[in-house]
């Protein structure tokens, strides 16, 4: 249940505002992301990403990478510069969508809806490089993140590497304004409002933030027997304490 709610909420952003829905940013609510500038932020991010992999060594291979949680494809595009092929899945199937219609000339591209809680699509020790930003936390629980990140180094090769980011903590504020936000959304939609009135008169979304602490997310890729090699500190819209994780398989 929680799986079909959530890819419904993610098909309606993205029938009314894809860009946003992947990069929060206020001032650019409401279409305001152009497509130029918004594939420009992807190729910095990828840049910068793929300069600490190179400094770790890893992944030892760079022949297929996974873009989990795609979008339209504003990483994968990028990331296909570095690798012989680069596959993204997304749980909305507008996102697929439109992630073809933008990537159509990029043929080491591949985009898949993921269609379960699982990767089914792909079998065991499957990429060199699997990456996930802004992602993990739009999940409704702790567990359904930790399912996620253990099927996530399922499909990690021996040698490869793992790149996922989540927050710590949500501040008290953001958290009551996001609860209100939610809460007003399902309710308004329920009532009969129709998805594009509630996101542009009452301004208001499903997006939910589940935070997890670093302790606890350390603690449950060390029982998974993977090997953090490094952990950063970043700054995401709207979450001022984030951390990626750079992960292998022991």
């Amino acid at each position: 249940m929680s799986f079909e709610r959530d890819r419904n909420d993610w098909d309606r952003l993205a029938h009314l505002d894809p860009f946003w829905a992947i990069l929060t940013a206020d001032d650019r609510r409401f279409g305001g992301w152009d497509l130029e500038s918004f594939f420009a932020t992807g190729e910095d991010e990828v840049e910068q990403l793929m300069a600490s992999c190179s400094s770790l060594g890893l992944p030892v291979r760079r022949q297929r990478a996974l873009e989990f949680g795609c979008g339209v494809g504003r990483l994968t595009r990028p990331l296909a510069r570095f690798f012989a092929q680069c596959y993204g899945v997304d749980i909305s199937p507008r996102m697929i969508e439109i992630a073809h219609m933008l990537n159509g000339s990029h043929e080491r591209c591949r985009f898949l809806q993921n269609e379960s809680e699982h990767l089914d699509a792909f079998p065991a020790d499957d990429f060199d490089f699997v990456y996930t930003i802004n992602v993990l936390q739009h999940l409704s629980s702790r567990a359904e993140i930790e399912l996620s990140i253990s099927e996530l180094l399922r499909v990690l090769r021996p040698e490869g590497l793992l790149v996922f980011q989540l927050p710590v903590r949500v501040p008290l504020r953001d958290r009551v304004r996001l609860a209100i936000s939610r809460a007003s959304y399902n309710f308004l939609t329920g009532a009969g409002f129709s998805s594009k009135v509630v996101y542009q008169r009452f301004k208001t979304t499903p997006i939910k933030m589940t935070p997890m602490k670093e302790r606890q997310v350390v603690s449950y890729l060390e029982a998974l027997g993977a090997k953090i090699v490094l952990i950063q500190s970043r700054q995401e819209i709207g979450l001022p304490q984030s951390r990626a994780y750079f992960v292998t398989k022991q």
